[in-house]
């Protein structure tokens, strides 16, 4: 005999494309300061900061913290469009901006404006994005297309000696070294003392690369760099690009990478996993209120945890914990009721309890494994209601020793059937109030 107790809390799973992905949502309504997600990290003490059009939030677990902008108060963010994020090796926040650079120590609260000039304090559109710490403990960003970084030693915003005419995004690898990439094709890495190394393409390859949109190394030393729709790989190892060049159907807006080998790319249409270069797209389901939500997603992080969390264009943060996707949801068309208990018998029989009637499954494959489909997987099924024209709340079930089904009620006592499911004996049948 087998017990399925923890169908209790996931009793199925559905099937259709991208059905395996079940997300939870955060949206305003649960006090997200904006729908719009554009960036999100988590800190060396385990909170997630996310990073929103209107408001940086600092999210517990429980509830969200929001910090914005006030005009006369300038101990606040310089600006409350937030574009990128990331942690220094002192435990300090760093916040880009449409309009400038900031620092927040989490232990006092208090926050520090950054601008490459002064003149920038009274722009609108003055945008700080890419943010990267180094192992050096200097933080890169790009900004009006130049690569810029915070020196700690000088507190002062410096320019990477590049031409000024030169675009270019930095990317930070596994070890915090940083590789500034152009919108040109040419990649540089950043050696120690400031030194850059410039890596030589033939020109075809060269254009493979331009108009890069956005660029992120994996943990194998692999850069992706994405433009329009297309994915062009670099190994940061060899100083060489790869020839695997991806195409997805829809524009790139982000991408990034977890612990198990999966690329994660935001688009204007859904998710992609990219594995082994191999694609699936995960795209919402209006049937399915855990499906990824509608239309763009813009950034994607994965926790110490392995969950990812994926910031959407419009209705905040969906969380896709892979532990949850272990469990097969099984949707029936004989019953819309809660389940309270879950019994397989020694024949392989599946018995679910709910709160009106008992369920009798008769299943092909009993183990419900992930290669089946448990809907075609039932040959039989049966709805067995225990009371004429009365709703039971079935909360335990079990079997004994000659095969029959006890069904535990609350205020109609036990109910004893055979293994077809024909109700034998009635014990304690009087209502109890």
């Amino acid at each position: 005999m087998k017990y399925f107790l923890l169908f209790l809390y996931v009793f199925l799973i559905s099937l259709h494309a991208g059905g395996q992905y079940r997300f939870t949502h955060f949206d305003s309504n649960k006090g997200l300061s904006n729908g719009s997600v554009q960036c999100i990290l988590q800190d060396s003490e385990g909170y997630i900061w996310i990073g929103t059009q209107d408001g940086l939030n600092k999210f517990d677990g429980y509830t969200f913290t929001v910090f914005r902008f006030k005009e006369d108060d300038t101990l606040t963010l310089s600006d409350s469009f937030i574009l990128s994020l990331t942690e220094d090796a002192l435990g300090n926040l760093w916040v880009g901006t449409r309009n400038g650079l900031n620092s927040l120590n989490k232990q006092s609260g208090k926050i520090k404006r950054y601008y490459e000039s002064g003149k920038e304090k009274h722009l609108f559109q003055n945008p700080y994005t890419s943010l990267s710490t180094d192992w050096l403990n200097r933080i890169w960003f790009e900004h009006e297309g130049h690569g810029l970084y915070y020196n700690p030693s000088t507190k002062m915003i410096e320019k990477a000696p590049l031409p000024d005419s030169l675009v270019v995004i930095p990317v930070s690898d596994k070890d915090k070294k940083i590789w500034l990439c152009s919108l040109t094709g040419e990649i540089f890495r950043v050696d120690s003392n400031m030194k850059l190394t410039k890596l030589d393409f033939p020109m075809a390859e060269k254009k493979a690369i331009a108009g890069l949109v956005c660029a992120s190394i994996d943990g194998k030393g692999i850069m992706w760099l994405a433009e329009g729709n297309e994915i062009q790989l670099f190994n940061t190892h060899t100083g060489r690009l790869l020839h695997n060049r991806i195409s997805l159907p829809n524009p790139i807006l982000n991408l990034s990478h977890d612990n198990q080998g999966n690329t994660w790319i935001s688009s204007s249409e859904g998710l992609y996993r990219i594995n082994n270069y191999t694609w699936e797209h995960i795209t919402n389901n209006e049937s399915d209120h855990k499906s990824i939500p509608p239309g763009a997603v813009k950034c994607t992080y994965e926790d110490r945890d392995g969950n990812l969390w994926v910031g959407t264009g419009t209705v905040g943060i969906s969380i896709y914990i892979p532990e949850q996707s272990k469990f097969k949801i099984l949707h029936s068309s004989i019953y819309n009721d809660a389940v309270w208990s879950v019994y397989q018998d020694r024949n392989d029989i599946l018995w679910v309890g709910t709160s009106s009637v008992l369920l009798r499954y008769k299943l092909k494959n009993p183990s419900l494994s992930s290669e089946v489909n448990p809907e075609k997987d039932i040959s039989q099924q049966r709805k067995i209601r225990l009371m004429p024209n009365v709703k039971t709340n079935i909360f335990s079930l079990t079997q004994d020793q000659e095969g029959n089904i006890w069904a535990g009620t609350s205020g109609y006592g036990i109910f004893i059937l055979n293994e077809g499911g024909n109700i034998l004996h009635l014990r304690g049948t009087k209502r109890i109030v």
